[in-house]
């Protein structure tokens, strides 16, 4: 799943790119159990000494020459349920061509689990449960230690990772599953993301603040078989955001201008660069379209659109190098058409700028 994929994220619904719930618990069975759970430093050295050189080896591999190669360091059951070198290749290689070279791999966060009194999957929690920022909730196997593994590394368009789940197999540590995702931007992190859309809210600037944490929640993603304890606070924080005007409420919105009424199917942050080289934030909004036969007339409507976003929601600006509409076809199908229109706004003020806290009403 690319960048952008990862951010069709609708204002108004919390779905699991940013709770992460929705498709963690989904097919768990609770059952009584037992668990144990070390981090890092708690982990005898030598079996850390192990884990590190596998995930290292596979991040290397992965992002490598030929991710391909790193199909031998998948334990068995990975392979059985699928895993290629063929589907590794075509599963990296986009990344390549967008990141670039990875270098300076470590092991950040290492999580040894053992489960007994069940053979399920189940999701438990390593670290401190009562403080968000230092407990993670992961799947888990009943039967032998497993591990849970974060491996980042830099690039020259921010730092990445991949969330390793391994297990002990041939006297050896080999993986059962992998997520790689970007998880800066920008050269900020989730946090920072969320400190700005925190700040939005405050000042009245809502559609900002909900497309920021919504931003906050996309690098916060660690896959289906880890969740940040961050997650359910974002969820939260998002939730209170109440957008105004147009975008109030859950979608389909309903967007009435003078001349026209507009059915919004979603408002989402989009990672891309200007055409300048220059790493952005762009605002997309997706609406339904009627079938057109002269491409003007989807052009007209996307430019409809636009400067009723502009003006009902200018602060936007802020942190957005413009806007990307889209318009969907109706009763779409094989075959359904779009049509995009993209809006640089040459006004918008780049998001590593300080933003002005002075407060400016609710928008």
């Amino acid at each position: 799943m690319d960048a952008k994929s990862r951010r069709t994220i609708v204002i108004g619904v919390v779905i699991a790119a940013v709770v992460g719930v929705a498709v963690f618990v989904t097919g768990f069975k609770f059952r009584p159990y037992a668990m144990t759970c070390m981090n890092d430093d708690e982990i005898a050295a030598d079996v850390r000494s192990a884990i590190s050189r596998v995930s290292l080896d596979y991040a290397s591999r992965a992002m490598g020459a030929d991710s391909g190669s790193a199909i031998g360091l998948f334990a068995a059951a990975a392979r059985e349920s699928g895993t290629t070198a063929e589907k590794l290749r075509a599963g990296y290689e986009p990344y390549k061509k967008k990141i670039g070279a990875v270098s300076d791999w470590r092991v950040a966060q290492t999580y040894m689990v053992q489960l007994v009194g069940t053979d399920d999957v189940q999701q438990v929690i390593c670290g401190k449960v009562a403080k968000t920022d230092e407990h993670v909730v992961v799947a888990v196997k009943g039967g032998p230690a497993q591990v849970h593994v974060v491996v980042e590394g830099e690039s020259a368009h921010g730092r990445v990772a991949f969330v390793l789940w391994m297990v002990p197999e041939g006297g050896d540590w080999r993986i059962l599953d992998s997520y790689f995702a970007p998880i800066t931007y920008m050269g900020k992190t989730a946090a920072d993301f969320e400190e700005l859309a925190r700040i939005e809210q405050r000042v009245g600037h809502l559609v900002n603040a909900a497309l920021l944490y919504v931003e906050a929640g996309a690098l916060s993603n660690r896959g289906n078989t880890m969740r940040l304890g961050a997650a359910s606070r974002l969820a939260k924080e998002l939730e209170s955001v109440k957008v105004p005007g147009p975008l109030a409420g859950r979608p389909p919105f309903i967007w009435k201008t003078e001349a026209s009424q507009f059915k919004v199917l979603s408002v989402a942050p989009v990672e891309s660069e200007d055409g300048k080289g220059h790493e952005k934030l762009w605002v997309v909004v997706t609406h339904e379209i009627d079938p057109w036969v002269d491409q003007s007339a989807a052009e007209a409507k996307n430019q409809e659109l636009i400067a009723a976003f502009r003006k009902t929601y200018p602060s936007y600006r802020r942190f957005f190098a413009g806007l990307v509409m889209r318009g969907q076809e109706k009763n779409r199908g094989q075959g359904a058409r779009g049509w995009g229109t993209t809006y640089l706004d040459d006004e918008a003020a780049p998001a590593s700028s300080p933003p002005d806290l002075s407060p400016t009403g609710t928008e």
